[in-house]
């Protein structure tokens, strides 16, 4: 709830972009993420498969026509569960952001496909 409850304030903050993250497979990971005009970041999601080893889960942020910039990275454990909170990402109207499953962190480009991604709409 907690990973929830911080998307959301950034979305609700003047300025402030939410972000449904679909799954790209019928049935597979949603959830939620916002980009702040200061260049916060949240994202939360659910139904992730789990990662083994030195497998993570890294976020992109895309502007239109952008190059993707990673954002972070974390693991899922059996929960399915995944947040991250960043800071200092780029911000802009009509941004992408979407999730891709790594080999290890430290990600440079996306290896794909994307196993989420939604286009930013202005917060309320």
């Amino acid at each position: 709830q907690a990973a929830v409850d911080r998307v959301l304030a950034i979305a609700q903050a003047p300025g402030g972009q939410a972000i449904i993250l679909g799954p790209v497979s019928v049935g597979g990971p949603a959830g939620l993420a916002a980009v702040g005009p200061d260049g916060s970041f949240g994202l939360t999601l659910d139904g992730l498969p789990a990662t083994s080893g030195s497998q993570v889960y890294e976020a992109w942020v895309i502007a239109p026509l952008g190059t993707p910039v990673p954002v972070g990275s974390f693991a899922v454990g059996s929960s399915g569960l995944g947040s991250l909170s960043a800071a200092q990402v780029p911000t802009g109207i009509g941004l992408t952001v979407g999730l891709t499953l790594e080999a290890h962190s430290g990600a440079t480009k996306p290896t794909l496909p994307m196993v989420v991604s939604g286009v930013a709409a202005k917060g309320s």
